[in-house]
């Protein structure tokens, strides 16, 4: 159980530090939204309230999940908890193997006891819960006082690992298995490697009806795997070599909205007009979480409020400049693509994009 807990600080750490990210981007830089010098709205009567899976939010941002199993896991939880019910938005946690194989790692997930309005999401890897099994995960569920339940993909993240899961077979039909018993809303995730559309429409056949695509651009966990192993040659190696590996965020997020899904668009997500370009991608909501963790190592609960009220301020201040009085605006607001994301769309047959198609 220490290796877990010491993995979970490394994690903090090296995220936190942003020496872990991508080297190519999101190409949310190719997504150009149409600027209106007469928007025919007031700031402050411009509406972000949407909602996930049923929860209401006041603004479409989820504080991604990203760490649990440590005191300082448990610390950093419960400051982004607080600021998700401060603000109206949802939360994940990072993974809960670790309060699963030691229950005393438990209270370091258990926030609702103590801040309980805010809609809660769940973390578990899919090989971990396919041996887990149904009722073990209702019964953590129950536990957390989850709202809901992600499930993530990490494939790239566990064959860099030393001691990473090797197999995968089984997992879709889990996946299946697990939409048609769980009470609570399901959620499956990747872990900054993005969905292509192959691994949509297997999600699509089983009964998924939303993801996170978590696209390649932000924090890269086989970079994250490769610095803390890097005095071990052999997966070290492997780490720096597909150190870029995945499907960017925002070609992503249009394939997911060409599957017809509902979308957590994350992965590389900085800035509110990053939240605007993915919305008007098609995403429902945006999720983030290196922003959020590094402002809190960096200035507390005051770095943490003053980085949720900028984001929320500049997504706010692109909706204004595209004149989109709400959300369902700001989606028909369709954009236009560089060359660089057209192509990516092109050659993966996303062609042509035409603007959110939920």
């Amino acid at each position: 159980m220490a290796a877990i807990q010491s993995r979970k600080s490394d994690h903090i750490a090296i995220a936190a530090s942003g020496n872990a990210n991508h080297e190519k981007t999101t190409l949310l830089e190719e997504v150009h939204l149409s600027h209106h010098s007469l928007p025919e709205c007031n700031f402050d009567d411009i509406d972000m309230s949407c909602q996930l899976m049923g929860f209401k939010l006041k603004a479409p941002l989820m504080i991604s999940g990203m760490t649990g199993g440590t005191k300082e896991a448990g610390d950093i939880n419960r400051a982004l908890a607080k600021a998700a019910q401060k603000h109206g938005l949802a939360m994940g946690l990072g993974s809960q193997r670790a309060m699963v194989e030691d229950k005393t790692l438990q209270r370091t997930y258990d926030i609702k006891s103590d801040i309980p309005d805010f809609p809660l999401f769940g973390n578990l890897g899919v090989v971990q819960a396919k041996a887990y099994g149904v009722k073990k995960i209702e019964n953590l569920a129950q536990e957390n006082r989850l709202d809901g339940l992600c499930i993530h993909l990490n494939p790239a993240q566990e064959m860099v690992q030393r001691d990473g899961d090797r197999e995968f077979v089984g997992c879709v039909a889990f996946l299946q298995e697990l939409k048609g018993s769980l009470s609570l809303p399901l959620v499956v995730k990747e872990t900054g490697a993005g969905m292509d559309m192959e691994t949509l429409n297997q999600l699509s056949l089983v009964g998924i009806k939303a993801v996170d695509v978590s696209g390649s651009g932000g924090t890269s966990w086989t970079a994250v795997e490769s610095l803390r192993d890097e005095r071990n040659g052999v997966y070290s190696e492997l780490g720096k070599e597909f150190w870029n590996w995945g499907c960017p965020t925002a070609v992503s997020v249009v394939a997911a909205a060409k599957a017809g899904f509902e979308i957590i668009a994350s992965g590389g997500v900085r800035t509110g007009l990053d939240i605007a370009k993915s919305l008007s991608l098609g995403a429902h909501i945006v999720g983030m979480a290196q922003p959020f963790l590094k402002a809190y190592k960096e200035n507390g609960d005051l770095g943490l409020d003053e980085k949720i009220v900028g984001l929320i301020r500049s997504l706010q201040t692109s909706m204004l400049l595209t004149g989109s009085k709400n959300l369902k605006a700001l989606r028909d607001n369709t954009p236009y693509l560089g060359p660089n994301l057209q192509h990516e769309l092109k050659v993966r047959g996303l062609q042509p994009f035409d603007g959110n198609n939920s």
